[in-house]
């Protein structure tokens, strides 16, 4: 139950990071026509068609997250560190230690893998 709430509290940490990191969102008016009262070109992203497409968000997306599960993971490595180094040959921190220890490359490499087959299908499709 104890290694239960340690991992959610780490994956509550990494979403409240990746929050934390999330881009500004740009309000537009979609319902705003290209095409005012008087027969003018409306001067609007909607109009020019410039704004963020979906394979962007998601890009940016998954960027920020693995900033923040790069960060959260080395955090996690320096404290499963000090538990070692501090553990004073006691079995229990040791293994605590090296469980943290483990734990935080795990993540680290399904972010990794994650990050590399996001890109790849984004790759794919455009």
């Amino acid at each position: 139950m104890k290694k239960f709430r340690e991992i959610i509290s780490v994956v509550a940490l990494i979403c409240g990071l990746g929050l934390a990191f999330a881009p500004a969102a740009n309000a537009v008016n979609v319902f705003d026509p290209c095409i005012d009262s008087n027969g003018n070109v409306v001067d609007s992203a909607v109009c020019k068609n410039t704004g963020d497409d979906a394979n962007n968000i998601i890009k940016t997306v998954v960027d920020i997250t693995i900033y923040a599960v790069a960060a959260v993971s080395v955090v996690v490595i320096i404290i499963s560190g000090f538990i070692y180094a501090t553990s004073s040959g006691e079995a229990a921190q040791i293994k605590k230690a090296k469980d943290t220890l483990t734990y935080a490359i795990a993540g680290m490499v399904i972010a990794i893998c994650a990050y590399a087959i996001v890109n790849w299908v984004l790759g794919y499709i455009t």
